[in-house]
């Protein structure tokens, strides 16, 4: 199918049904590609359950993060840390900025209501 290694549909449904554990083949649809592939999909998945916990609590078929300012208080956040700080940056840290930016606007809005 797809990918640098050409690979025929009859040479996946061996792999798949487990007749031919010893080729290259094998090792590259079960170590690589299968894995990557179910990655995505719960990825995929979490992120239109995320979506639509966002669309139902703000009652709007609309909404978005960005709608509610998580993607600008997430930024914010990092910049001020980027700033003030000296660690290293990572991946981790973004995303506790960003769930800092999400808890700040949830508290924010449960005060005015």
């Amino acid at each position: 199918m797809l990918g640098s290694v050409q690979l025929k549909p009859a040479d996946i449904m061996r792999c798949l049904t487990g007749s031919d554990k010893s080729s290259v083949t094998y090792v590259l649809i079960m170590n690589i590609r299968l894995p990557r592939m179910i990655g995505a999909i719960v990825a995929g998945m979490g992120l239109s359950v995320a979506g639509v916990i966002l669309q139902s609590v703000m009652n709007n078929a609309l909404a978005s993060p960005n709608t509610i300012g998580v993607n600008s208080g997430a930024g914010f956040c990092y910049a001020v840390y980027d700033i003030v700080s000296t660690f290293r940056k990572c991946f981790l840290l973004r995303c506790i900025c960003g769930r800092t930016a999400d808890y700040i606007m949830y508290i924010r809005t449960r005060l005015l209501c």
